[in-house]
């Protein structure tokens, strides 16, 4: 959680090819998305009404760290509201593949 950003509310979503993941909505209308798939560290950005905006991104738009440290740097909302959310994202993927929780 940011100064200015409550917590991200984190949920389960299935691809229309198959696949699921976790997301957040954003508050510009976008969506991030991350596999539920632990060892996958690829990272989507788009808007959830537009397929194609998640399609044209086979490979992601970054990896989880890399993506962390870069909007863990920013001092400005959307970079605190990105951060969070992936921060939330990871989170919660690793709680549930975590065998003890």
């Amino acid at each position: 959680m940011t100064p200015n950003h409550p917590e991200p509310n984190v949920f389960e979503r299935e691809a229309p090819r198959g696949g699921g993941y976790y997301a957040v909505d954003l508050s510009d209308g976008r969506q991030m998305d991350v596999l539920r798939k632990k060892g996958d560290q690829r990272v989507w950005l788009g808007r959830p009404d537009n397929f194609g905006a998640f399609s044209g991104q086979r490979r992601g738009i970054g990896r989880v760290e890399k993506l962390l440290e870069e909007w863990g740097t920013r001092t400005d909302v959307e970079g605190e509201e990105l951060f969070s959310a992936l921060r939330a994202l990871v989170s919660r993927r690793d709680a549930a593949s975590d065998p003890e929780s």
